[in-house]
């Protein structure tokens, strides 16, 4: 969960679903009253030379604001927040379903990979001495050169196929690296 918790997608899914539930607080704060104060001073001359004569002044204000008469605007926007939330919540565990989906898929496909490794490991090795069998009975005249070339393409098939694995493997590590949100290890600096 840490580790899929690094990805792009789910970051962002977890941000909308933090934003989303502060709104329900800001909605639900808007249905309260609120007092906002102010207050000011100031220092008036009518010249420099009289900057010891200035008159003072100090001034206090505030506004009660009262959130009566709305017409159920202020709990219709609550309900709004809310279901917003719902609906960021919903997306947030479908996105993390599709990282783990994407991160299950992608490490059994890399595990599929690296278990044919050995395999075809052996099917290499089986393959050149079939054909080293084979060279030897060519020149000792035992067997035509068809047969020498035969093996010789189940070598090259064989290698082949190994080296496609290998492909796969180091393609399928950097799949799930991707779907995992990056390497496991931070990155030195």
């Amino acid at each position: 969960a840490e580790v899929l918790a690094r990805r792009p997608d789910v970051r962002i899914a977890e941000a909308q679903l933090h934003a989303a539930t502060a709104r329900i607080g800001a909605a639900r704060a808007a249905r309260f009253p609120s007092i906002d104060l102010s207050a000011g001073a100031a220092l008036t001359a009518n010249s420099l030379s009289s900057w010891s004569d200035a008159l003072k002044s100090l001034s206090f204000g505030g506004v009660l604001n009262l959130p009566l008469f709305q017409g159920g605007a202020l709990a219709a926007a609550e309900d709004l927040a809310r279901a917003q939330a719902d609906e960021a919540l919903l997306t947030y565990h479908d996105t993390v379903l599709a990282a783990v989906h994407e991160a299950q898929g992608e490490w059994t496909e890399l595990a599929s990979a690296r278990a044919r490794q050995s395999d075809l490991e052996a099917a290499v090795t089986h393959s050149e001495k079939a054909f080293d069998a084979a060279l030897e009975l060519y020149r000792a005249g035992k067997i035509d050169y068809t047969d020498v070339l035969v093996r010789q393409n189940g070598l090259i098939s064989a290698r082949q196929s190994l080296l496609d694995n290998r492909s796969e493997i180091c393609t399928r590590t950097v799949s799930l690296t991707k779907a995992l949100g990056g390497p496991l290890t931070a990155p030195e600096a």
